[in-house]
């Protein structure tokens, strides 16, 4: 659809001529620029529209990583307020077991796990690996980060000494 534009006296409007439906038409043309009203610049290949560019996670360097030295059943990652980006490990269960990675600054007694990852059982001789990937934002946890295996769901049951954990937070 086009528009009629009509400048005013001593007002000129720029156009450029291009093909439209196989007709000849002027279409305004439109000049991107940058700065304070009055003393703008236009955006062209030596002065090009000024671009910061931010990161996502403009923190993740600052992320740092916990992880156990043995075989364990739980590690607190972290006893203060942090953000949470990712937790890996790798569990030597034959049975298999829940991972559960909680809020909290000490080993918690009741409540409900923010996360819980299954960790199916491991081959024999082996080991399940198991993951979870908070990349982009992350999770914060008020109190602290505490993460866990257990033999059941959603309620804590500290099992054995047979996982390697380890977490990426900041």
């Amino acid at each position: 659809m086009a528009v009629q534009i009509t400048p005013g006296s001593g007002v000129s409007v720029a156009t450029d001529t291009v093909t439209v439906d196989g007709a000849a038409a002027e279409l305004q043309r439109v000049k991107v620029m940058h700065g304070i009203d009055g003393a703008a610049n236009e955006a062209t290949e030596v002065t090009p529209l000024p671009v910061q560019i931010i990161p996502v996670n403009s923190t993740a360097a600052a992320a740092v990583a916990a992880q156990s030295t043995a075989l364990a059943a739980a590690l607190q990652a972290t006893t203060a307020a942090s953000t949470l980006y990712g937790v890996a490990g790798v569990s030597t269960r034959t049975t298999g077991q829940w991972v559960q990675v909680w809020d909290a600054a000490a080993a918690p007694a009741t409540g409900s796990p923010v996360y819980v990852l299954w960790v199916p059982p491991a081959p024999t001789g082996g080991g399940s690996n198991f993951s979870l990937s908070l990349p982009q934002y992350g999770r914060r946890f008020a109190a602290g980060i505490y993460v866990c295996n257990s033999t059941t769901m959603l309620t804590r049951t500290a099992g054995a000494a047979d996982c390697f954990f380890s977490t990426l937070h900041e």
